[in-house]
């Protein structure tokens, strides 16, 4: 198991030698096993742990894999080798876990649901409780292994970063494509290093990261290293790391005889600044990090144009016609997009952002940069989903004045880019916000999961959902309120007779009051009413007229419910405005049941019908 695991680790420290994250123990009475626990529990990228755990179980060999990784660790360069030593400490510290904790007994399951990974809250308790048994064994292990609090507090830190990195197809998903530095004739032949490869690999990530490598001689060494290890090992050895890498897209398959791998590599040819940036340029892959375009907004605007969309090699900008109009006697306008070193941040910020890419967006005109506009641009940029996101939990942040992650709701991924709807520039983040329900699972999943992340529709509580439970009219004014982003402010007075304003839903009811949205009856209004799926239809194609200023699209051929006769005289225009823009649908049997009361899982499906179509609105 320890020779295979070194293949691994010939990525692991490419990627450990990009960071120079500096890290500081707290002066605490050394525990190490609780420590452990605790980083684990830290981790952002439990699933890729999970996986490292897996891949080493499943190798036959273990005895050499110390000694490949100390023998690629010795080729590496004094200053190199000083920003993987953690890791090691790490690395050893997830071995002794496996030899004295999980032994045979190991259940890949059984520990994902300790992590919180199976529909389950995650169970701290549970999972340092399953290491009692031997915990005596395992602390002396973590000390033999050289851990002590600031090394197993710092290797886990840097394994998460590299965790990050693979989430990303180390790099891949970063840069916009993959480096394939490993050669194999056949997936089960020996690997050999394409140098090449391994040298456009350092320089984007010396580009992108953080300039760290100073030599490119002593990577090339250490990486030779392990995958001799590679190749030496078993078959099976051999099958499990060879798909592990493949699925980084880290291994090419072609025929062997022309690569520059092993002590052949020409290492002073390709270290060479100025091929490594022809090399670097003539990649049909290469990621922009910052992108402009200047236009005449005179000109684009004296077709009377509804929209004007401004496009970079990084992204665009879209506006209509009251946003651009702020800028209609502008004979240049430069939108600029650049992706920010996360470095030159803020300490505070930076821990808030972790290693995620952030973008930056301004609009300049002469000496004039514009920050807030009168109504909303839509922004598109390109993102690469990590191993194990759903597109469905991909959220826009923007970072504000205090530092502090603010969510966008109003942005989805669809096909490699992500697009959001804002008022203002800052600097914004894209990551998974993925909200764990164990009711779930049904034909409402996707609809469920897009409107958690985006914070529109929350739980019950206990990680349920309810998807079958009633939708209340509350529930309804509140996930409207959501929906439009508008910041709400507790009422001084009740809103209604039998709306309290100390409610949860009080600030909505009265936001919607406010606005003419809801009016109630008769001075009440009736919050824990199950709303009706026609009430629903009104109040939807309402809040698009007054909160939206649109109107719906025309996007399906109109068709009668077969109970259309039910609906009531209030709601016939909703209910057919939204059966014509594809909100709705009607049931199999081609009824709408407008009397019946509606679903939090059908609420759902028609919220994100809606959200995802207001980039058309």
């Amino acid at each position: 198991m320890k020779k295979c695991m070194s293949i691994m680790l010939s990525l692991v420290l490419i990627m450990n030698l990009f960071s120079g994250l500096v890290f500081a123990a707290d002066a605490t009475e050394p525990d190490l096993v609780t420590e452990f626990v605790d980083n684990v529990f830290e981790l952002s990228n439990k699933n890729q742990f999970v996986d490292l755990l897996e891949l080493i179980h499943k190798l036959d060999e273990r005895d050499d894999m110390l000694e490949a990784y100390e023998n690629a660790f010795d080729s590496l360069l004094p200053g190199q080798r000083n920003r993987v030593e953690s890791f090691g400490v790490t690395l050893k510290a997830v071995e002794a876990f496996l030899d004295y904790i999980l032994q045979e007994e190991y259940d890949k399951n059984a520990l994902e649901e300790y992590l919180g990974l199976k529909n389950k809250p995650a169970d701290k308790d549970a999972f340092k409780a399953s290491i009692l048994a031997r915990e005596v064994e395992f602390r002396n292990a973590l000390e033999v292994a050289g851990a002590d609090i600031a090394l197993l507090d710092a290797g886990f830190e840097r394994m998460d970063k590299v965790f990050s990195l693979l989430n990303k197809a180390a790099l891949a998903n970063t840069l916009k494509f993959s480096v394939p530095f490993l050669i194999s004739s056949t997936n089960k032949s020996q690997l050999t290093q394409d140098t090449t490869q391994t040298a456009l690999l350092i320089l984007l990530g010396n580009e992108f990261i953080v300039d760290d490598i100073e030599s490119n001689e002593p990577v090339y060494k250490s990486i030779d290293e392990l995958i001799h290890c590679y190749n030496d090992a078993s078959r099976n050895d051999q099958a499990a790391m060879y798909k592990y890498l493949d699925d980084f897209g880290f291994i090419l398959l072609r025929e062997t005889g022309n690569t520059n791998s092993g002590n052949n590599n020409p290492a002073s040819t390709i270290a060479d600044t100025t091929l490594l940036d022809e090399l670097l340029a003539e990649s049909p892959f290469t990621f922009v990090k910052n992108a402009e375009t200047t236009v005449n907004m005179v000109d684009l605007l004296a077709a009377n144009a509804k929209k004007v969309e401004i496009k970079t090699e990084l992204g665009s900008i879209l506006m209509n016609k009251n946003t651009a109009d702020m800028f209609k006697l502008l004979e240049t306008l430069t939108l600029s997009i650049g992706v920010i070193d996360n470095s030159s941040l803020s300490e505070a910020i930076q821990k808030v952002v972790e290693d995620e890419m952030v973008y930056e967006f301004s609009l300049v005109s002469g000496e004039t940069t514009y920050h807030e506009f009168k109504g909303k641009v839509t922004v598109t940029v390109p993102y690469e989903l990590k191993i194990g996101e759903d597109e469905d939990t991909i959220v826009v942040y923007f970072i504000n004045d205090a530092g502090e992650l603010e969510m966008i709701s109003d942005c989805e991924y669809a096909d490699g880019m992500v697009t959001f709807r804002t008022n203002h520039f800052s600097l914004y983040m894209i990551k998974s916000n993925l909200i764990e329900f164990t009711d779930k699972e049904g034909w409402y999943e996707n609809y469920i999961e897009f409107l958690s992340s985006r914070g529109i529709m929350k739980g019950k509580g206990n990680k349920k959902f309810d998807p079958n439970g009633i939708f209340t009219r509350a529930e309804a004014i509140q996930t409207l309120a959501n929906l439009s982003g508008v910041t709400l402010v507790a009422p001084i007075e009740n809103p209604f007779e039998d709306v309290d304003k100390g409610a949860w839903y009080a600030g909505a009811v009265n936001w919607a009051k406010e606005i003419e949205l809801a009016n109630g009856y008769d001075g009440y209004f009736n919050p824990m009413e199950p709303i009706k799926r026609q009430d629903l239809a009104v109040l939807i194609q309402r809040y698009v007229e007054l909160v939206l200023e649109a109107e719906l699209p025309m996007n399906v051929v109109a068709m009668e419910f077969a109970d259309y006769d039910n609906v009531s005289d209030y709601a016939i225009v909703s209910v057919g405005l939204l059966q014509r823009s594809g909100i709705i649908g009607g049931t199999p049997e081609g009824k709408f049941l407008p009397g019946k009361s509606a679903s939090r899982s059908e609420a759902a499906k028609v919220f994100t019908v809606l959200l995802k179509m207001l980039k058309d609105l």
